[in-house]
């Protein structure tokens, strides 16, 4: 942030909240401005330069909704592993789509 500051700020000083990689997943890299339009598509109020009011949380799911190549926040802003039964769903799914090529 000392390299970007003085940006234009709500009248206070800034505090680093949050350190992610901004990596997508397919390896491309995207910066605070994928952010932003998220946030904004998303209905979060911007204070003021780059300022949004906002909580982490809402950032982090924004983060999420880029490296997913969402437009707007998800609800739900975790993953989670299958369950075995789930693989082994999905295994014997997979088997039937390839054994009838």
């Amino acid at each position: 942030m000392r390299e970007h500051y003085p940006t234009v700020v709500p009248g206070q000083s800034w505090r680093v909240e949050l350190v992610r990689p901004a990596m997508r997943r397919d390896g491309s890299s995207f910066d605070d401005h994928a952010i932003h339009r998220v946030l904004r598509e998303s209905g979060i109020q911007q204070a003021k330069g780059e300022w949004y009011r906002c909580t982490v949380r809402e950032v982090e799911r924004a983060i999420r909704a880029v490296t997913l190549g969402e437009n707007t926040i998800m609800q739900r802003d975790r993953d989670f592993p299958m369950r075995p039964e789930q693989e082994e769903a999905v295994r014997r799914k997979w088997y039937i789509i390839l054994s009838q090529q």
